[in-house]
């Protein structure tokens, strides 16, 4: 049910006009041409206010819950669910730095049309720090089924997905 919720509130937010909930930000780059001198840019970055992205979502998730409580729409469950748990000990650290991803059914969450059951598991090492860990949990599932190798060769697809994982990080940390 989490997976078909996830999914509808994607198809829904999509549609909508994301404009208001932008926040511009220019930043100057500067580049050195070939011959030594420098050149100054401006970029303009676009950015989404994160907590007016949240409402939205929130909103969008009360609407199918509301939606879905009066009419039911045709599920299709996953032949096969596998279950999962998770358990952490943070040891001596303040906060738990590391996190989890358990997605037991992908093909609904992702709208993958394959007639095998697919999930997906993962752990990430905060390693002194919450950033990587979280932005890791939020992105890898998504460029691993995104990549081209994947179902076919899904070793590939998700050394790929962590690169470009790693290299979006990099820009966003940057910024």
């Amino acid at each position: 049910l989490t997976a078909a919720i996830s999914r509808s509130v994607l198809n829904l937010v999509r549609n909508i006009d994301v404009s208001e909930l932008q926040e511009s930000k220019t930043e100057a780059c500067e580049e050195v041409k070939d011959d030594g001198s420098d050149i100054i840019a401006k970029e303009r970055e676009i950015v989404l206010d994160a907590n007016k992205v949240c409402n939205v979502v929130i909103d969008c998730v009360h609407d199918i819950c509301k939606l879905w409580k009066d009419e039911l729409p045709e599920l299709c469950p996953p032949k096969q669910l596998l279950y999962a748990c998770t358990h952490e000990i943070k040891n001596t650290r303040r906060k738990m730095e590391d996190r989890h991803v358990l997605l037991p059914d992908l093909n609904t969450l992702f709208d993958l049309k394959h007639n095998e059951c697919q999930s997906f598991f993962a752990v990430f090492d905060g390693h002194a720090g919450l950033e990587a860990a979280n932005y890791a949990a939020a992105h890898v599932p998504y460029h691993f089924v995104q990549n081209s190798a994947f179902p076919k060769d899904p070793a590939g697809a998700m050394k790929a997905a962590f690169k470009s994982t790693d290299e979006k990080f990099i820009v966003k940390a940057v910024r």
